[in-house]
């Protein structure tokens, strides 16, 4: 078979199918990939042989970033306890016809497979750095697997190459689930393989041989001594996977093709009921796992790390349009992945619930005003799901700050900063990681066809705690998006401003991309056409505002003299001109200091115009028109529009990104105490990355993924001390530039490019 991939399907999946419908393997779920790692390691020894070709090809695949997992999904079997010996036959004066005295309880509750018992493997994009042969053991390694799990769990594999095409079939069929891994996280930590993992098994393999060692005391005295063997080494990746979501529509009892919609106010009051129904309703069917649906259902006796993995039962007001009237007729129910209870078994218990069923006291009959149906009429991909910088809560946000009577204004305004305060807090605890650059909160609803806050059933909150939010954020946010204490209670439900998401794409931002005319300069051109840029810059500034003092966001030097600032944060404007593939510079970038460097006190520019340094920013920079100096001849310069600018190589997401101008170490180099110039410059890289907190807003606190490599290739070490070389980045998944790194990065060096996806 031939081991070349086709051009379109660079990645490599390993299918492994379980011959039952059940897997042992506790207590993970997934199947961890270091257990695919080391059954596949089992499945090349020859007892304790292992061919060298194996072992490269295995060596190779353990140094790949984790692999996506595709699972079906599952369900815990009932638990039974087996009895088998224990290996303790000294116990019984070594006689086997006692064994059964020595007999110990094995407990076993297995995972039950509700889809085909198939476990997929999928590593992306590593078409173009495995070797063939790699691929051709690696095959033969996959035929030769036959059991994934305990000793009961005997399988057989098959490893294919899959394109987007295919890998979005098998991810997306009926029955399976996608688990992508994270860099960072609490949920689903599971074993992956990592560099040295190989060598870890082969001696622990070689320990387990060894363990029982006879040692002879005297002439007669015989003992067996125990020796542990050394535990596998292996790394540990979290891994996520989307919510299962279903939307129920509120019907009339009567007619099922007529809305019975619910008031937006009583949004708590329905939660509850629904909520307590459905639990009702599952501890009847399942009366083993009572504790669970009160915890993750009910939210009763839940702790902080059930948080994540609780039922969300969330009203849906229409929205829309200016007749809407937003009233209550949908009503979504989202299942984290992680969470005990199975997805389906919820959405059991929802279906055809009534939130206002009573009993006709003189008849006995079950009147239903209201019932649950199934519906996907895509309403909620509609309104609540679009990316955008600007959301505003739909039904108010509780927080823990309470308004009170009459205020005055200074205390009113104390009130409000709480309130922003806590916002900020609850973007966390819901797991918003982008920057809120703008809040504001408020009594009064933002729609028009909304109510106050104060007049919302609020329950369990006092209505005094409810807060109208509007956010505004650095970057797009997708939905759903819920925040505050009362999220689980229907409360909180942000829908985002489409205006905003369009006037994204016309409006200029935090970087400004600039044309050279004809073919551009050469790259060895490039740092006289950025000096002449930044001297633009000032002189415009100048020019705009009417001033002689310079400004510091564009001269990077002190206020009142020619010294560098020095105050630790890159608070002054980048600039970047990086080379096309054939050597030639065609484009200019003028960054704002707060998107290139994601420390506080990089978001704090020290501009003349204090109050919004922004909007400085953006008066100057789009003024800008021409170049000419005495080593460049006039060069007229046209803006590319903002839409072009996010999707330009230096900004738009990427996993993979290379320098095209050599990055200079910030720190000086000792030969004989730094290690080689490629390690030292790849160290300086990553507290480079470290202390600018980049890339910006894929983590808590703005605190972005290191990379999962740094390579750095053609170090060398200047006659000033500083190491240069070109570097690469790869992270697990794409991430956001721009990446100007190193010494000199304000004036174009360790300009970094990101690599677009393959096809």
């Amino acid at each position: 078979m031939s081991a070349a991939a086709p051009d379109p399907a660079p990645h490599l999946a390993i299918h492994v199918h379980l011959l039952d419908d059940r897997w042992h393997g506790l207590p993970e779920w997934p199947p961890a990939p270091f257990r695919l790692f080391q059954a596949l390691v089992a499945a090349a020894a020859r007892g304790d042989v292992l061919a060298e070709e194996d072992a490269a090809a295995l060596a190779w695949l353990e140094e790949r970033e984790p692999p996506m997992i595709i699972a079906p999904e599952e369900a815990p079997g009932r638990e039974y306890v087996t009895f088998v010996p224990n290996n303790d036959l000294d116990a019984v004066g070594g006689n086997p016809d006692r064994v059964g005295e020595i007999r110990v309880g094995k407990l076993v509750r297995p995972w039950l497979l509700m889809a085909d018992a198939r476990l997929s493997y999928v590593w992306r994009d590593v078409a173009g750095d495995m070797p063939s042969e790699h691929f051709d053991r690696l095959e033969d390694i996959a035929h030769r697997l036959y059991q994934f799990g305990r000793g009961v769990d005997m399988a057989f594999a098959r490893m294919e190459w899959l394109d987007e095409v295919a890998l979005k079939a098998i991810s997306e069929a009926p029955g399976f689930r996608l688990f992508r891994p994270r860099p960072r996280g609490r949920e689903r930590p599971l074993a992956v393989p990592a560099r040295g993992s190989l060598n870890s098994v082969r001696e622990r393999y070689a320990d387990m041989r060894g363990r029982l060692q006879t040692h002879v005391e005297g002439r007669n005295k015989v003992k067996q001594l125990f020796r542990q063997p050394r535990k596998a080494f292996f790394g540990q990746a979290c891994y996520e996977c989307a919510p299962r979501r279903r939307v129920f529509a509120l019907r009339s009892g009567e007619d099922a093709t007529i809305y019975a919609p619910w008031r937006r106010t009583k949004v708590v009051a329905l939660v509850e009921r629904l909520r307590d129904e459905a639990a009702a309703r599952l501890k009847t069917a399942l009366p083993e796992r009572v504790e669970e649906i009160e915890r993750f259902l009910v939210g009763r006796d839940a702790g902080k790390r059930d948080k994540a993995w609780r039922v969300r039962i969330v009203p849906l007001p229409s929205i829309g349009h200016v007749h809407a009237g937003g009233a209550i007729r949908r009503v979504l129910v989202e299942v984290p992945q992680g969470c005990p209870l199975r997805a389906e078994d919820v959405f059991w218990a929802f279906t055809n619930l009534s939130p206002d069923e009573r009993v006709d006291p003189q008849t006995g009959e079950i009147i239903r005003n209201t019932v649950l149906s199934n519906e996907d009429d895509g309403f909620v991909d509609r309104h609540f799901t679009e990316p955008a910088l600007r959301w505003r809560t739909v039904t108010p946000a509780a927080l823990p700050v309470k308004r009170r009577g009459r205020l005055s204004g200074s205390e009113r305004l104390h009130r409000e900063r709480q309130a922003i305060a806590a916002v900020r807090q609850a973007l966390r605890h819901a797991g918003v990681a982008v920057r809120a650059v703008s809040i504001r909160v408020q009594r009064e609803p933002f729609d028009r066809n909304a109510a106050p806050a104060g007049e919302y059933a609020a329950g369990r909150f006092h209505a005094g705690r409810l807060w109208h939010v509007e956010i505004v954020f650095d970057r797009p946010v997708s939905g759903p998006l819920i925040v505050g204490d009362g999220r689980y209670l229907g409360l909180g439900l942000m829908a985002p401003v489409r205006e905003d998401v369009r006037r994204a794409e016309s409006e200029p931002g935090d970087a400004f991309l600039f044309r050279l005319p004809g073919e551009g300069v050469l790259a060895q051109d490039g740092g006289v056409v950025l000096k002449y840029l930044r001297a633009a810059l000032m002189r415009h500034d100048a020019e705009t505002h009417r001033r002689e003092q310079t400004c510091p966001l564009f001269s990077g030097h002190e206020r009142h003299s020619a010294a560098p600032a020095r105050s630790g944060a890159h608070r002054h404007v980048f600039l970047a001109a990086p080379p096309d593939a054939d050597g030639r510079v065609r484009d200019l970038l003028v960054i704002a200091p707060w998107l290139a460097d994601n420390h506080p006190d990089a978001r704090k520019p020290d501009t003349l115009d204090k109050e919004n340094p922004h909007r400085h920013f953006i008066d100057v920079v789009r003024g800008l028109r021409a170049l000419y100096g005495p080593e460049l001849p006039r060069t007229p310069l046209v803006a590319a529009p903002p839409a072009e600018v996010d999707e330009h190589p230096l900004l738009a997401p990427a996993r993979i990104w290379r320098s095209t101008t050599p990055v200079v170490s910030t720190r000086h180099y000792r030969a004989g105490r730094d290690g080689t110039p490629e390690a030292f410059l790849a160290e300086d890289i990553r507290r480079e990355l470290r202390r600018r907190r980049l890339p910006r807003g894929e983590a808590e606190k703005g605190r972005g993924p290191l990379p999962e490599s740094i390579d750095v290739i053609e170090a060398t070490v200047g006659r000033d001390g500083r190491v240069r070389g070109l570097a690469r980045l790869e992270f697990h998944a794409p991430v956001r530039g721009p990446f100007l790194l190193g010494w000199g990065s304000h004036g174009g060096q360790g300009t970094f490019v990101g690599e677009p996806p393959r096809a």
